[in-house]
């Protein structure tokens, strides 16, 4: 969910997901269940046509990834290249975030860890366009630790809606990471 006028910008990502598999031997049924849960909040205020600043937040589960629960928080400054006025058909803006990260671990870390403290930084350049024959996002973040600057990753990401007739649309979307900070990988 985005809202978005010339003075505010409020977005928020809810995500659930559970995942039963069973696995049949001879013998036994192994049963595989993986479930993930997190949510992402965004709020900053226009300073200027082009100036933003605000707070980041979320919260994060993942039997997966082995993470009991991460809770993030972080001040947040954005530029966009276009007048906020024009922020509900298009957008180039740039967002830059550093803040901390508490992280409980469902089992022991590589890295001989149950909980850490972490600090973090991103940057995130993200293109956006709304337009009656459809959208396009396509975004860049790279984000490290300040522990160890090697922890870090980037992600490149595309989403292309295509309103090919009324009713009817095309969308493709893909994403390219480099990732080498899994601090949460069970012992």
């Amino acid at each position: 969910a985005d809202r978005v006028t010339p003075h505010w910008k409020i977005g928020a990502d809810l995500f659930a997901n559970y995942n039963e598999r069973k696995y049949k031997t001879d013998e036994e049924t192994i049963l595989s269940i993986t479930r993930s849960q997190s949510f992402r909040g965004l709020v900053v205020k226009s300073i200027s046509d082009h100036w933003s600043a605000g707070l980041y937040g979320s919260a994060y589960s993942s039997i997966y990834s082995n993470t009991k629960l991460s809770l993030s928080g972080a001040p947040a400054v954005e530029y966009n290249v276009f007048h906020y006025d024009e922020a509900t058909r298009r957008e180039f803006r740039f967002l830059y975030r550093t803040g901390h990260t508490n992280v409980r671990y469902n089992e022991e870390t590589i890295y001989e860890k149950l909980r850490e403290k972490l600090y973090n930084e991103s940057l995130s350049v993200t293109f956006e366009v709304r337009e009656p024959w459809g959208s396009e996002r396509f975004s860049v973040e790279g984000s490290h630790y300040f522990h160890d600057i090697k922890k870090y990753r980037v992600e490149v990401f595309n989403d292309l809606s295509l309103n090919l007739f009324e009713g009817f649309s095309l969308n493709l979307w893909g994403n390219v990471s480099k990732i080498n900070d899994q601090l949460s990988l069970p012992r």
